[in-house]
Formats: structure tokens, sequence, C-alpha cells
């Protein structure tokens, strides 16, 4: 099987001393309302300083604007005087303290997230390998297997921040649904898993998502056909990394897992026609499918993906995951 990884970003600013809504005419561009007020620049990256990180919030003096598919953002008509800029982009956050001075530009340059920002465990699988993503990002991250995870205390578990559970990790998930929630419940933390480790998405919460087929039937969802899809990207940031609202998903392999449907707590990111062969033999396309999706649960957020990382992937597939990794 074949998929995409994905990996996580946030990124906040404080914003300017106002309290009515400030105008933002696009990504990247906010004005803070400030008379005679000054400028802030600065383009917000992954910890290799080189990958941008769209639509993180960045805050400064009760105004906030979101960064653009190049990771730049530019707030204009900020009040002069000291302030604290927060950028924030899922359970990532950056902050520093900034002097804006009337009528002048501040260029912050690049501000990249620290290899060490988040505690992230990796699962690994047979057919994905999100710890490249994540190498690719910049981030450290440490592996062990699922037996090995299994065996571990909660608060071991809890530990961590992010959890990616890779397609054929070979875990018995529904054994590590009580783990799991616990470990969401604990803070703001986030959970990953790709195609065949979708019972991790189910054990969690069963209604988050509608899989294919019968539910309490192992496998049954692993119905999609081989090739390439041009897929709808739904998610407002995830277009404006990609710098268009199309991509080119490609199912190198079949028996890939199918959703049907989401549940209302539920957002999809991408979605697209799936082309699938029953295990009963017979061919049918289900308009319209989800393939990557994101739902809250406790005080985290998991988020499951059909497609995942590896040699085959298209261009757009290595941009998203690495953007939804963010999310």
């Amino acid at each position: 099987m074949r998929r995409v990884a994905l990996f996580v970003w946030v990124l906040m600013v404080g914003a300017c001393s106002r309290s009515t809504q400030p105008d933002v005419e696009d990504y990247g561009i906010v004005s803070c309302g400030a008379d005679n007020g000054g400028t802030i620049v600065l383009t917000f990256t992954a910890p290799n300083g080189t990958t941008p990180i769209a639509g993180a919030d960045v805050s400064v003096s009760n105004c906030t604007g979101k960064t653009d598919g190049n990771g730049s953002i530019q707030m204009m008509d900020v009040p002069a005087g000291s302030h604290t800029l927060t950028i924030k982009k899922g359970i990532f956050q950056v902050s520093t303290d900034v002097a804006v001075e009337s009528g002048q530009e501040l260029n912050l340059g690049k501000v990249s997230l620290s290899p060490d920002a988040k505690r992230m465990l990796v699962i690994p699988g047979s057919f994905d390998r999100i710890q490249d993503v994540l190498t690719r990002l910049g981030f450290v991250y440490d592996s062990v297997d699922c037996g090995t995870f299994s065996s571990w205390s909660q608060d071991s578990v809890n530990a961590y921040d992010y959890l990616f559970f890779n397609c054929g990790a070979g875990c018995n998930y529904y054994d590590l649904g009580d783990k799991l929630v616990q470990f969401l419940n604990s803070g703001n933390k986030r959970v990953y898993a790709s195609d065949w480790s979708y019972d991790i998405a189910e054990a969690i919460d069963s209604s988050a998502i509608d899989f294919f087929g019968d539910d309490a039937s192992y496998g049954s969802a692993q119905v999609g056909n081989e090739g390439q899809v041009m897929a709808h990207v739904v998610d407002p940031d995830l277009q404006q990394a990609l710098g268009r609202d199309s991509m080119l998903v490609n199912f190198d392999l079949g028996s890939w897992v199918v959703m049907t449907g989401v549940g209302p707590q539920t957002d999809v990111l991408i979605r697209g026609d799936a082309y699938i062969t029953t295990h009963s033999g017979s061919d049918s396309t289900i308009y319209n499918a989800p393939f990557a999706v994101i739902y809250p649960y406790g005080q985290g957020k998991v988020l499951y993906t059909s497609f995942h990382n590896e040699a085959q992937n298209t261009q757009d597939m290595d941009v998203i995951l690495e953007q939804m990794i963010l999310k």
C-alpha cells in the first residue's frame, strides 16, 4: 500500500490594541488599524528553516492574521511600543518580544520551530513512513514498535505530545482505545493514523468517521482500487499551501481504506471519488468520499488519512502531508 504523511506547526501572533475585528485582506496581509503604527514582517517555517507553514495564526496586540502559502505575513498599522508576538499552528507555538516603532518596518526574517518543539513518537509500519516526512521537516522523534508501546504505562504515553501510527503498524488497535482516549484527555495532543491503521481512529471515537463495510469485520474497509485521482482540497489552509484547491493523489496499491462519510464533529480536509472493488468482487464508485479528515477528542485531535507517505507520492501529496501534520 501507499500513503502520505503529515506533520504539524502552529503560529500565533499577538494583536494590535484594538477591540474591533482587524481588516484581513488576504492570507499574509493584515491591517491592525493603529494610526502612526509600524509594520511587522516574518516568514514562519518548519525546523528545517525552508518549509513554509501556511495558515498559522500570528497575533500581536489584539490583532491576528494568518501566514500565506509561503509562510509569510505582513502586519501593518501595529501600535508602536513593546509587544509579545505569538505564532501558533496546531499544537505548536512560538512567542517573541518585539519593539514596534511608528512608521518603521520590523523584519523578523525567518521564525522557525525548534526541532524538539514537541515530543513525538512514531509507531513504524509496513506501508508508510511518516517518519521520513518528520525528518524532512527537521523534527526529532522517538520510535517504538506497537507491541512495546502497548505495554507502556499511561504516564509514559502521556509524556508525548504527538503519536503517529503508520499504515501496517500491526497493533491490536482496540486494546489501545482506552490508552489513547486518556492521552487525548491529558492535554492539547495529536494522534495521526493512516490507511490500514484506521482502527485507531475507530477505537478513539467510532462516531467520527464512517468507513466502508462492517466495522465489526476487520479489513472490510480495505476496498480502494489502485490508480491516480484528482481530489478536491477543502481546507483553506491546505489550499494556501498548495496554491490551488485540487491535488493529484496516487493510490499506487489497491486495498486502501475507504471512508464513506463523517460525523458532525469531523472536518473533511480533502475529498475525491473512490473507485472500489468490494470483497465480493463488484466494482463501484463512492463519489466525493473523504480522503483526509480531522476530528476533536478530549483536549486534542485525531488526524486520519487514506493516503500516506511513500516513494510513489506525487509532489502535491508531499506538500499536503507536511502541512496536515501541523493541523
